[in-house]
């Protein structure tokens, strides 16, 4: 490489000496270089773009188009617009093009394998810096494997394409309603695709659906090779942010990815993650929070309340509804049961069981006795042993009754469950919600409450666990003190009077209570007890 941009080659438009590397190489010339340098070259094309550009506006387009390759004649949708040539569309039509470029990445593929003595640097083609080969992104369709610019200049064109089109579509008059995927070649509302800013239209090039069988099937191929050890996973990774070569054990797993990692480290991703919930909260703070949104999943425009808060997102609420990730949520419990339940089917007996688990926040490897059970994970377990799940339940808990329930509380609220607008009042407080009132209201927590208990071994198991849990040394002591405290409170005492006072004053209340007061007393065994009482008491009297 170093003795090519040695050589010297005088230019046939310019007629100044330039490096070897200024010109153009072409094995149809006799020095395997075109006669004319880079800059004139680029010069002629400009005059030519120009003049063709001003031509096709005074034409009308054509409807049809002749392939060069296989001589067929097809409509002007079959070619791929390329403004290099004269009427602003490619010599080859779509599927001939596609048939060149596969034969073509085959042979430069071939060649890639022969070549003993791969070259560790390349001049890039924008900035022209001999580089290492690392600052170059990978490309198949090239015939070295690499881009022909490096990683800055790309990043740089990314963010001017990115620009200019943003302002485009600004500008843009006539709003397109509909959408041709080119790889099931439907054509669909602008719902069915993904908000993409590197494409020209800000929409992703393939529908939902496409671009999820896509990332599938490239996602399966490579677990594949990584399972055959056609695709090693490194021991090493350079960081595409930080540009540090780190372990692999400092990157997230991504199996989208060929080598199963993820392309930036971890504190690069958490730096990345806590700039843009910052720059998102800042912006939320100028605006408005939005009435309703839709959900992603079942496409139903539904209230905000109806969506979780997330910090992670631009707009703070989540993408689905609290339905469609309650539904998810079951989803991916019944499949990891059924996943643990063939497990235990598959290994039968083995040598070396899991009796342990790593603790998330201690850190520290223990018996699984010591973890509680929770469905909605993988293995069954909860993520962090029973003392740190106790630590982390009280500091919750602290930090709940610091804050306090929010003095603005909202005059109505929407229940998940019967889809009703109602009263505050016909919510519970809740310490741990945003608004401080729970997310179902009174009726629909008795419904809960009440088929839980019909469900078959749950009132046996309750009444068991009580019996068991009173029969404890010290349990009634507790519960008789914790009582005491409670009712000598005297915002619970004046609670207690106002209840008391308003009840006793209801008028069926009244007849009730007299009714029953004589009925009591015209027992014999009641009458017999008075009577007694009466002449203790003045026994009493006498003798003070």
């Amino acid at each position: 490489m170093e003795e090519d941009s040695l050589q010297q080659v005088e230019c046939r438009v310019c007629y100044k000496t330039k490096p070897f590397s200024e010109f153009v190489k072409d094995k149809a010339y006799k020095n395997d270089i075109r006669p004319e340098c880079k800059e004139c070259r680029q010069k002629r094309m400009n005059s030519y773009l120009e003049k063709w550009k001003k031509e096709r506006t005074q034409k009308t387009p054509p409807e049809e188009k002749k392939c060069s390759s296989c001589m067929q004649t097809k409509p002007v949708s079959d070619y791929t617009k390329d403004k290099y040539s004269k009427d602003g569309l490619s010599h080859y039509c779509r599927d001939c093009k596609a048939k060149r470029h596969k034969a073509l990445v085959d042979k430069w593929k071939k060649e890639r394998k022969q070549r003993q003595e791969i070259p560790d640097e390349k001049t890039c083609n924008t900035c022209h810096r001999l580089l290492s080969k690392t600052c170059f992104t990978s490309n198949v369709g090239s015939k070295d494997g690499l881009n022909g610019i490096c990683k800055e200049c790309e990043k740089k064109q990314v963010k001017r394409y990115k620009k200019r089109w943003k302002e485009e579509r600004a500008q843009r008059h006539e709003k397109i309603s509909e959408k041709k995927c080119p790889s099931c070649n439907r054509v669909l509302d602008l719902s069915f695709f993904y908000s993409s800013n590197a494409h020209k239209d800000g929409l992703s090039f393939y529908c939902k659906s496409c671009e999820l069988k896509n990332q599938a099937l490239h996602r399966d191929k490579w677990e594949e090779e990584r399972e055959k050890n056609q695709i090693k996973t490194p021991r090493e990774k350079e960081c595409n942010v930080c540009h540090r070569t780190l372990p692999a054990a400092l990157f997230y797993k991504n199996r989208a990815l060929k080598d199963g990692l993820h392309s930036t480290c971890i504190q690069c991703e958490k730096n990345r993650g806590r700039d843009y919930r910052d720059n998102w909260t800042a912006q939320r703070k100028h605006k408005n929070a939005p009435g309703e949104k839709e959900c992603i999943i079942c496409h139903r425009k539904l209230p905000i309340s109806m969506f979780y808060k997330n910090i992670r997102r631009k707009d703070g609420y989540n993408n689905s509804c609290m339905d469609c990730e309650k539904q998810r949520g079951l989803r991916y419990v019944e499949k990891w049961k059924d996943e643990r339940i063939q497990g235990k089917k598959d290994e039968g007996f083995t040598l070396f069981p899991s009796f342990e688990k790593k603790c998330k926040m201690c850190k520290k490897t223990l018996p699984i006795s010591l973890f509680y059970k929770k469905s909605r994970s993988k293995d069954g377990l909860s993520p962090n042993c029973r003392n740190c799940d106790l630590i982390l339940a009280k500091e919750n808990s602290l930090k709940r009754k610091s804050k306090g329930i929010k003095k603005e509380i909202p005059v109505e609220k929407f229940c998940k469950r019967c889809q009703r607008m109602l009263p505050s009042s016909m919510f519970h407080r809740l310490w741990s919600a945003g608004d401080g009132l729970a997310p179902h209201c009174k009726d629909c927590k008795r419904e809960i409450y009440r088929d839980y208990l019909n469900k078959p071994g749950v009132r046996e198991r309750l009444s068991g666990y009580k019996k068991e849990y009173r029969e404890r040394p010290g349990v009634k002591e507790h519960e008789r003190k914790r009582a005491r405290k409670y009712s000598k409170k005297p915002s619970v005492r004046e609670k207690r009077k106002a209840y008391f006072k308003e009840y006793y004053g209801r008028p069926e209340v009244k007849e009730k209570r007299k009714k029953y007061l004589n009925e009591y007393y015209s027992r014999p065994e009641v009458k017999k007890r008075v009577k007694q009482y009466y002449v203790d008491y003045q026994n009493r009297k006498k003798t003070a």
